[in-house]
């Protein structure tokens, strides 16, 4: 997600520019989609691997939400992170240690795993899935 000032006022917050307020939360979020997007094509293409011919359009699309599903859990402890740094303007070392120290590791870190789950399958389900099934139908 972009930079953005929205936070600003629901925080009681001036309007600024100053970069280290404007891009706070941006070191997880790009930790976060970096590595997500790998994990995401590496688990979707391995739970695509076999099958036979048949039934390659459906097992192509449920390896995709699959890839989806298993990006969740590496996503939502940075997603967790990034927004608490949002809102506290703390470091990317010390949000993650407060997080755990407050709410305990699972509970604090994979907060909102279930809806984060089901927010990629589909995601990754359309665009790794989906997508290159019905192109190939388009195409034949």
């Amino acid at each position: 997600s972009l930079p953005t000032p929205r936070p600003a006022p629901r925080q009681g917050l001036p309007f600024t520019l100053r970069p280290s307020l404007l891009f706070r939360g941006c070191g997880a979020n790009l930790l976060k989609e970096t590595s997500e997007m790998a994990l995401q094509f590496a688990a979707a293409g391995r739970m695509k691997a076999g099958g036979d011919a048949s039934s390659s359009a459906a097992r192509e699309i449920a390896g995709a939400v699959g890839g989806g599903a298993v990006g969740a859990l590496l996503v939502t402890p940075f997603e967790c992170v990034m927004v608490q740094q949002q809102l506290l303007g703390t470091s990317l070392l010390q949000t993650p240690l407060d997080i755990v120290r407050r709410h305990g590791a699972l509970d604090g870190l994979y907060r909102g795993l279930g809806l984060a789950a089901l927010r990629d399958s589909i995601y990754v389900g359309c665009m790794l899935g989906l997508t290159p099934v019905v192109r190939r139908r388009l195409i034949e």
